[in-house]
């Protein structure tokens, strides 16, 4: 499967297309590695949350699951 990276866009539910990277499927989970280039060169410190669904032929499911959990702050990456 594959992973569509979209880059928040200035305003609420405003997000721009990055790229799509290869998903990785391993035992209770998926591991995906999204390069700095697809962030556009950014340094690598963001805050996130992720949203998945399943494509299944003429449509997709609904929302399957998100992190961090509805209501919570986002995710971040570490700085230097």
């Amino acid at each position: 499967g594959s992973a569509t990276i979209y880059q928040y866009a200035g305003s609420c539910n405003n997000f721009s297309f990055a790229g799509s990277v290869g998903v990785t499927n391993v035992a209770n989970g998926m591991d995906v590695t999204v390069s700095l280039a697809t962030l556009g060169g950014d340094d690598g410190v963001l805050n996130f949350k992720l949203v998945t669904y399943a494509f299944l032929g003429p449509g997709f499911t609904g929302v399957l699951d998100v992190m961090p959990d509805v209501g919570l702050a986002p995710g971040k990456t570490g700085g230097i």
